[in-house]
């Protein structure tokens, strides 16, 4: 086996093992009479609620992605998962914006919960303005924020992973941030 391999398996073996603690999950059980299971990805909203604008390939935007849900509803049960950098547009903001971009932050908060996000796993741009800002954005939020390799003495109220058993299948989460 080469090295790279067995860096690999090495890696791979102790995430196994920093998920095998039976504290500090979350576990969905789902149950529906839908054939699929439609697991939905964003990432990089970038403090943004709609598409940029682009006229020639416009990307983005929650009400896409609400559309995009409501039209998987109909032969699949969608799963929404976002992998961070949602709240701000970078992760080094101009303090003349900071209330109005700490606004928007809530708002896409807001958004997910109205769109039925079911995991969160925060990025370095969710961050921009510290970790006493982030916790008082996400207070009223309705879906578990995952980060698997949280340090204990931390203020986030994050789980390190959660477990959906949808009909007779079963998967597994977990994000190193």
């Amino acid at each position: 086996m080469n090295l790279n391999r067995y860096l690999y398996l090495c890696f791979f073996i102790l995430c196994l093992l920093s998920c095998q603690s039976q504290d500090n999950k979350k576990e969905i059980e789902l149950k529906t009479e839908k054939k699929f299971f439609s697991i939905l990805f964003s990432h990089n909203i970038n403090g943004e609620t709609h598409p940029c604008g682009c006229r020639k390939f416009p990307l983005g935007g929650l009400p896409q992605v609400a559309g995009l849900i409501e039209s998987i509803k109909e032969e699949s049960y969608p799963f929404y998962v976002d992998s961070g950098d949602a709240l701000f547009p970078n992760s080094v903001l101009p303090d003349a914006y900071a209330e109005s971009l700490r606004f928007g932050g809530e708002n896409i908060v807001e958004a997910f919960n109205k769109l039925g996000l079911q995991i969160f796993v925060p990025g370095d741009y969710d961050f921009a303005q510290g970790i006493e800002i982030f916790n008082s954005i996400v207070k009223k939020k309705q879906f578990p924020i995952l980060i698997s390799n949280l340090a204990k003495d931390s203020s986030i109220d994050a789980i390190k992973k959660v477990e959906v058993k949808i009909n007779k299948s079963s998967y597994v989460f977990f994000s190193f941030t």
